[in-house]
């Protein structure tokens, strides 16, 4: 972030890419590559960019929805563009899909190498390396090249849909301008939360088989457990907050969770007790 944008003298806008591999049933050939971006900045993105290298040359890219196949102009190797010259992507935490592209290649349910270059007006440039693994949703950072959601991660709802989704757990590394964007928009605190403030569940308070016992807020993302232990296979869900809030009133009471804290009970019934936070959701690459 420069001076300028530090000290609000001129918001800038910032991109990140989120990029999920979608496999398609056994007897289809087919995979789908679907494209989101996050704006971390503190102005509206315009004038949006993204081109992508396929880095396997076996792969080809057969159609899609807001992609464009530019293989034919880069010597047939595997390429899409995405251009947005009239939309606007705002600073406000909302994961706005972009677009897919459906690609056919030797290797279909391999990690997929890619190469991604994207960015807006007023905003630099930036690229990433990217391996990425079917079915989870991988963030493309440029200064840490690429992180993953925990297994099973997932945008719930259309593909095509607007959802939000802060950033999926990087637990144990710094969150700074997710924290501050969500101090700047207050919207994290008391019931102001909205039912579409993203919010990691384990798979028992996802089917509702266990009451919410434990809060969690680390590294910027909110998680609302059952506190007991998970297995290796766990599956994490991404639901909206505010619909939590909805089927249990009590979790009102800690819906102000200073960062890294964590609060849990005993019971429904019971009063939350406050603690340091602790790794809950490994990170896993």
């Amino acid at each position: 972030m420069d001076l300028d944008d530090m000290f609000g003298r001129h918001p800038r806008p910032l991109l990140q890419l989120h990029l999920q591999l979608r496999q398609r049933p056994p007897d289809d050939p087919h995979e789908e590559l679907h494209i989101f971006f996050v704006n971390e900045g503190r102005a509206a993105a315009r004038f949006t960019r993204m081109l992508g290298r396929v880095l396997d040359p076996s792969t080809v890219i057969t159609g899609g929805s807001g992609i464009a196949d530019v293989s034919a102009i880069n010597d047939g190797a595997p390429r899409f563009l995405y251009i947005d010259n009239v939309g606007v992507i705002h600073p406000n935490g909302m994961a706005s899909a972009v677009g897919h592209a459906i690609i056919r290649r030797d290797t279909k349910g391999a990690p997929l190498k890619l190469h991604a270059k994207w960015y807006c007006d007023e905003m630099q440039a930036r690229s990433a390396d990217l391996d990425l693994v079917p079915g989870v949703l991988l963030v493309a950072r440029w200064d840490r090249g690429q992180v993953a959601a925990p297994s099973g991660a997932s945008l719930l709802g259309h593909p095509r849909a607007s959802r939000h989704l802060d950033r999926p757990p990087l637990l144990g590394h710094e969150s700074a301008s997710a924290a501050g964007r969500c101090a700047r928009e207050g919207r994290m605190k008391g019931l102001d939360m909205t039912r579409e403030t993203a919010a990691f569940v384990c798979s028992h308070v996802f089917n509702r088989s266990r009451p919410i016992l434990l809060v969690a807020r680390e590294a910027g993302d909110w998680m609302y457990l059952c506190g007991q232990a998970h297995g290796e296979d766990e599956q994490y869900h991404v639901i909206g907050a505010g619909h939590l809030l909805e089927r249990d009133s009590t979790l009102s009471a800690v819906t102000d969770l200073p960062e890294n804290m964590e609060a849990e009970r005993p019971s429904v019934t019971a009063p939350w007790a406050a603690t340091r936070a602790h790794a809950r959701i490994a990170h896993r690459s």
